[in-house]
Parts: C-alpha cells; sequence; structure tokens
C-alpha cells in the first residue's frame, strides 16, 4: 500500500502544449462517496486501484492507495454511477517536478488540467509555471475543480466561474487565448 501526503497546484488550460513525446494513460474512475473523505477506484491502463483521501489540517490531503485486482474493480464499478470520469493522463518531469496533464472526456470533454506534485509547501509555493502554460487559471484552492467534484457535478457552471476569475497577465508573455471550456454548456 501507497501512504503519502498530497501536497499540490492545479491550472486549468486553454490548450495542451506539445504531447508527442509524453507518456499517457486512459483513466477511468469513480467514486463510491466523497466529501471530508472519499472512496475511489480507479483503473489506469491495465491496473486496478482503490484509494482513500482525506483532508489534513496542514491544507495537505492525506492519501492511501493500492492495487486491487481487475475483478475487485468490475465488482465495485457499478457502485460509482453517476460519480465518474474519463481522461487521458500524460505524466512526465520538468525540473525537479512531476507534472500530470488530464484531458478530460465525455461530459468534461473540453477540460484541460494541469497538475504539479510537490514534496514540500516551500517547493509548492516557490513553483513558477512553465512558459508554455502562459495563460492557466489556478484553481488549486477551489473545490470545484477535485476530480470527486468533477465526477459528480460535470463542469455546471465553471465555464462562468473560469471567466470571472483575475488573471494576473505575466509581463514577459503574450497572453494566450483566454480558457473556455466545452462549448456545448449553455
Amino acid at each position: 500500500m501507497k501512504r503519502r501526503k498530497e501536497i499540490e497546484r492545479k491550472w486549468v488550460l486553454a490548450a495542451p502544449p506539445p504531447l508527442e513525446d509524453k507518456q499517457s494513460d486512459e483513466i477511468r474512475q469513480g467514486y463510491l462517496f466523497s466529501g471530508a473523505a472519499e472512496l475511489r477506484v480507479r483503473r489506469a491502463g491495465g491496473r486496478c486501484f482503490i484509494t482513500v483521501k482525506h483532508e489534513a489540517a496542514d491544507s495537505a490531503r492525506k492519501e492511501w492507495e493500492t492495487e486491487i485486482p481487475e475483478w475487485t474493480f468490475d465488482a465495485i464499478w457499478p457502485e460509482t454511477r453517476g460519480r465518474r470520469l474519463r481522461k487521458r493522463r500524460y505524466t512526465w518531469r520538468e525540473g525537479r517536478h512531476k507534472l500530470e496533464l488530464d484531458i478530460y472526456e465525455g461530459k468534461l470533454e473540453g477540460l484541460i488540467v494541469l497538475e504539479a506534485e510537490f514534496r514540500s509547501k516551500k517547493s509548492r509555493d516557490g513553483f513558477a509555471l512553465p512558459d508554455w502554460a502562459a495563460g492557466a487559471i489556478e484553481v488549486s484552492d477551489d473545490p470545484n475543480f477535485r476530480n470527486e467534484s468533477l465526477a459528480e457535478n460535470g463542469l455546471k457552471g465553471l465555464r462562468r466561474r473560469l471567466e470571472k476569475r483575475e488573471k494576473k497577465p505575466r509581463p514577459d508573455i503574450e497572453p494566450e487565448s483566454p480558457v473556455l471550456l466545452s462549448t456545448t454548456e449553455p
């Protein structure tokens, strides 16, 4: 079983960077319950996992994850109906940081989220986005952009929420097009 403290930051991107040389997995995940604690099952590539996460006092989240047999995933999966998501995850290291780029599918199509994981709060606080992520909108502290919320609620109202956020322009970089989600949402 893998046990760790999750320290991360998240941004919504208008478009992905070039991904030709990046490794990726197709991910299907569903939630049995969520809130202050969550229980999730995930199929990533050819492996299946069950994960428990809960809020920690220091603004990080504690996570316990273990691999499970496919038959166990298949037995639990029907119980996650209405609380599921699909995405393709690209993972790579940039400098000292692990980056994960999720391109969502299905009801979340059009949403592109970049996550950076950190070993410490100091590392998290000192992180600067790569130039290719200019114009990204940080959503680290917005619970509506947590995967369990996206799985349950979809994109309801999130485009408007993003459009209202103030972005601080970076003077050294020409801003890209504004971040827009799927055009099928009213």
